[in-house]
């Protein structure tokens, strides 16, 4: 065995078992931050995604109660739109404007159109991220559910709301 020695007297064995020791424990740290940042990213994006539900199903309650008034909210298809658009009258104050909520690309939208207007998604604004919402009339009010999709799994949020629709135009 050839020896290297310094002024300490070290041998290349013991500094070859040095380094060895050193590459595993640096192994082992990384392996630690690696799976830790993997349940971070993890617990983030649960928690933005039952904070967008929780937007939207506040933002549905207020809008709803703003215009609890006979007639004032109804479910009505638009061209562009997949699934039916929320429309709330301002019947209040004979406004010549609807207000529309609906989801297009995994976002809740609203907009303001003229009343037998045309649905324009440039002149809408984004609330929140979700995939869909579903209002069903129910006796005493509304069954509103909203969804979004997460690690292939439909995550939902479902609230009763006592209001009534008015009739699809």
């Amino acid at each position: 065995m050839i020896r290297i020695s310094n002024q300490n007297g070290r041998t290349a064995v013991e500094l070859l078992l040095v380094m060895v020791l050193l590459l595993l424990f640096s192994m082992a740290a990384l392996t630690l931050v690696a799976s830790g940042s993997e349940t971070y990213i993890d617990t983030v994006e649960k928690g933005n995604n039952q904070s967008a539900l929780r937007i939207a199903q506040s933002y549905f309650h207020t809008k709803l109660r703003q215009n609890n008034v006979a007639g004032a909210i109804y479910l009505k298809q638009f061209d562009g739109v997949e699934r039916k658009c929320l429309v709330i009258e301002d019947i209040e104050y004979h406004s010549d404007f609807v207000t529309v909520i609906y989801v297009k690309n995994g976002k809740l939208y609203e907009t303001l159109i003229p009343v037998d207007g045309k649905l324009d998604p440039d002149m809408s604004f984004e609330i929140c991220s979700i995939e869909g919402f579903e209002i069903t009339e129910q006796s005493g009010g509304i069954l509103l559910k909203t969804w979004l999709m997460s690690e292939n799994q439909e995550k939902s949020l479902q609230s009763f709301i006592g209001i009534h629709l008015k009739e699809t135009p």
